[in-house]
């Protein structure tokens, strides 16, 4: 039996998958379930916390840098002066 007494199985699947499309989502779901599992530890309704070793954050390996092509089709839609071309 899982630490939700099979909660996981029921709404786990196909509704938890359906939240987690994005990263932010993602987050978002894991931070209620942490939520639910803050308060259920002390009252003894699950024993462990199934959150504890999940990790949010994706991995990033940081931004990817333009190739020449790119930057050149960029310049050339947006002549300098225009609001993409100030920053």
């Amino acid at each position: 039996m899982s630490a939700f007494g099979g909660l996981g199985e029921t709404i786990g699947g196909r509704c938890a998958r359906s939240y987690t499309s994005y990263v932010l989502e993602a987050r978002h779901l894991l931070v209620g379930i942490r939520k639910l599992v803050y308060v259920a530890l002390p009252q003894d309704w699950i024993e462990i916390d199934p959150t504890a070793a999940v990790e949010w954050r994706p991995a990033y390996s940081g931004w990817k840098a333009w190739s020449r092509e790119a930057m050149t089709q960029f310049e050339n839609r947006w002549p300098l002066g225009t609001a993409a071309r100030t920053c």
